[in-house]
C-alpha cells in the first residue's frame, strides 16, 4: 500500500477528530523512522502492532487505524480463497488479530449481541470471516489444518459477545462439538484445548444455551475432564462445565453423563492451578444441590408416570415447585401431560 505524504499546507490545519475522514488521515506525514528501525519485515510488523496497543499520541493511531480499515474494506478477505494452505492459514490469523485489536463499540449498541449491525465496513468483514471459518469447521476433516486455524481464529475473535452472536446464529457449536473428544497427540491436545477455550467463552453468552443442550458438547467435556493428561486442558474443560451448571439447566445432563464421580476423582489429585480447584470445590457442591433436587423430582416423576401419586408433604412443598418447574419441560412435557390427565380423571390433585 502506497503511502502519500501531505503537502506542507495541508499540515498545518486539522479538522477536529469527529469530522476526520479515512482519506484525510492517510495523507499524515508519520514520522516512521521514530518507529522502526529494524530493516526486516517481521520487525517492522511487530512494530506496527506494539505502536496500535501502546502509543499514546492519537494522530499516530488513527493513522494505524485508518490504513487497517483500509486495508479490511478492500481485497485481503480474497486471500481466503487462495488454494496455497499456507497463505490461506496465515490469511486467516492476522486477519483475526487485525479484527480483535480494533477498537469496539458492539457492546454499547447492544450487550446481548441481538441488535449488531453488519451491513458495512470493518463489521461486514466480520460478519464474512465468521462465515467462513464455520465453513472451515463444517466441511473439514477435524485433523486437517484448515480446522486448527479456524479453532485458533475463533479462540481469539470469541471473546466479543457480538462475535459470539454470529457464532451461535450459524450453528458454530453444533461443528465445535466434534472436536470435544479426548486427544491423542500433542497437536490434537493443542486443538482440543482451544476448542474447549471457544467452548468456554461461549458459557457467557445466553444465546447459545439451546445450542448447548442440542448438543453432546457437554457429555465430551466431562469425557475430556475424566482422560486428559494436560492440566490446562482439564481446567478449561472444568471451567466450562462450572459456568454451564451456574448459568443454564444441565444439573440433569451433567449427572446423568457421570460428573459428580469424575469430579471426585479429579479432586484426589494435585493440581497446580487454583482455579481449577476453585472450580472443582464449586462443582462438587453444586452438584449435590442438584442431585438432592433430581432425586425429590425423579421420585414425583416415577409416581406420576406410574398413575399412583401420593400426596405427600413433599408435593405441598413450595420450594418443591419452585426448584422443579423446568424440569416439567424435560421429555416433551412427558410429566406435566400425565399430571394433567391424572386430574381430569381422578380429579386428585397433582
Amino acid at each position: 500500500m502506497a503511502l502519500s505524504s501531505p503537502s506542507p499546507a495541508s499540515s498545518l490545519v486539522q479538522p477536529p477528530s469527529s469530522s476526520l475522514t479515512p482519506a484525510q488521515v492517510l495523507k499524515r506525514d508519520i514520522p516512521w523512522e521514530t518507529y522502526m528501525t529494524a530493516k526486516d519485515g517481521p520487525a517492522y510488523i511487530r512494530t506496527f502492532v506494539t505502536m496500535l496497543l501502546r502509543m499514546s499520541k492519537e494522530e499516530t493511531i488513527e493513522y494505524i487505524l485508518a490504513v487497517m480499515d483500509d486495508l479490511l474494506n478492500g481485497e485481503y478477505i480474497l486471500l481466503l480463497s487462495n488454494r496455497n494452505d499456507f497463505i490461506v492459514d496465515k490469511s486467516s490469523r492476522i486477519l483475526a488479530l487485525i479484527l480483535s485489536s480494533r477498537p469496539k463499540d458492539e457492546e454499547a449498541r447492544a450487550s446481548d449481541g441481538s441488535g449488531v449491525s453488519v451491513a458495512t465496513g470493518v463489521e461486514d468483514v466480520l460478519q464474512r470471516f465468521v462465515t467462513w471459518l464455520c465453513s472451515q469447521l463444517r466441511h473439514s476433516s477435524h485433523t486437517s489444518k484448515a480446522v486448527a486455524g479456524a479453532v485458533n481464529c475463533l479462540s481469539v475473535l470469541l471473546r466479543e459477545v457480538a462475535v459470539r452472536a454470529m457464532f451461535i446464529r450459524q450453528e458454530g457449536l453444533k461443528y465445535l462439538s466434534v472436536l470435544i473428544t479426548p486427544a491423542s497427540s500433542l497437536q490434537q491436545m493443542q486443538l482440543l484445548y482451544e476448542a474447549i477455550l471457544c467452548v468456554w467463552l461461549l458459557t457467557f453468552y445466553e444465546g447459545a444455551a439451546q445450542q448447548f443442550g442440542s448438543t453432546q458438547v457437554i457429555p465430551g467435556l466431562i469425557d475430556v475432564a475424566k482422560n486428559s493428561t494436560k492440566e490446562k486442558v482439564t481446567r478449561v474443560a472444568i471451567l466450562s462445565l462450572k459456568n454451564l451448571l451456574q448459568k443454564a439447566n444441565f444439573g440433569n445432563v451433567m449427572v446423568d453423563s457421570g460428573l459428580p464421580k469424575v469430579v471426585q476423582v479429579l479432586k484426589m489429585q494435585a493440581w497446580a492451578d487454583e482455579d481449577l480447584k476453585d472450580a472443582l470445590d464449586s462443582l462438587e457442591e453444586s452438584l449435590r444441590v442438584n442431585i438432592k433436587v433430581l432425586s425429590s423430582f425423579e421420585q414425583y416423576r416415577k409416581e406420576v408416570l406410574s398413575g399412583s401419586l401420593e400426596w405427600t408433604p413433599m408435593h405441598k412443598d413450595v420450594s418443591f415447585w419452585s426448584e422443579n418447574i423446568k424440569h416439567f419441560e424435560e421429555h416433551d412435557f412427558e410429566v406435566r401431560i400425565a399430571a394433567l390427565h391424572m386430574c381430569e380423571e381422578t380429579d386428585v390433585p397433582a
